[in-house]
């Protein structure tokens, strides 16, 4: 993501767990964290000091961690793009849900915003799809096979690549 803070892959890694930890049990702690992240609880109380620094994280020793304004409008941000890549993955390429997490988290951290929000538009496009159930939407099932060059709806089709096409020549060769 690289955001206006310039952080770390790490440190989003970091945000995104508390977000995540903040969000399903009320409140985080170090120890949750750590075993999030599968790390040592020092290694999170040094990414904690470096969060309180950007303003991102609040935190006393020994104390709760919640995360400031700011920190959960990247922790949103973070949960938002890992599930966007992640539903692209599943859904769209057939990959199996634990190795699409994986691949996820390490996707997330350098994808460009505008290729993401392009990726959005991709999903919402397919989930609306009329023909979707008919289609499958998987590579890997849609080969370049009679029936299945039948099966397309070239208005959809067409509607997508319309889109595409007005997308601006370095938003295109970006994706």
């Amino acid at each position: 993501m690289q955001s206006e803070c310039s952080l770390s892959s790490r440190l989003e890694d970091y945000i995104e767990a508390i977000y995540v930890i903040s969000h399903n049990n009320k409140v985080a702690r170090v120890t949750d964290v750590s075993k999030k992240l599968n790390v040592r609880r020092s290694s999170v109380t040094g990414a904690l000091k470096t969060l309180v620094s950007m303003d991102i994280v609040n935190h006393s020793p020994y104390g709760y961690i919640t995360l400031t304004d700011k920190g959960e409008r990247l922790g949103m941000e973070m949960v938002r793009r890992h599930e966007v890549i992640k539903d692209f993955l599943v859904e769209v390429l057939g990959i199996e849900e634990s190795k699409a997490d994986k691949t996820a988290c390490l996707v997330e951290h350098s994808m460009d915003t505008s290729i993401m929000e392009k990726l959005v538009e991709l999903i919402d496009f397919i989930r609306r799809c009329p023909k979707r159930a008919e289609r499958k939407f998987s590579i890997n099932e849609e080969k370049t096979s009679p029936s299945n060059v039948e099966k397309r709806c070239f208005s959809c089709d067409g509607t997508m690549l319309g889109k595409i096409a007005s997308w601006k020549p370095e938003e295109r060769s970006r994706s």
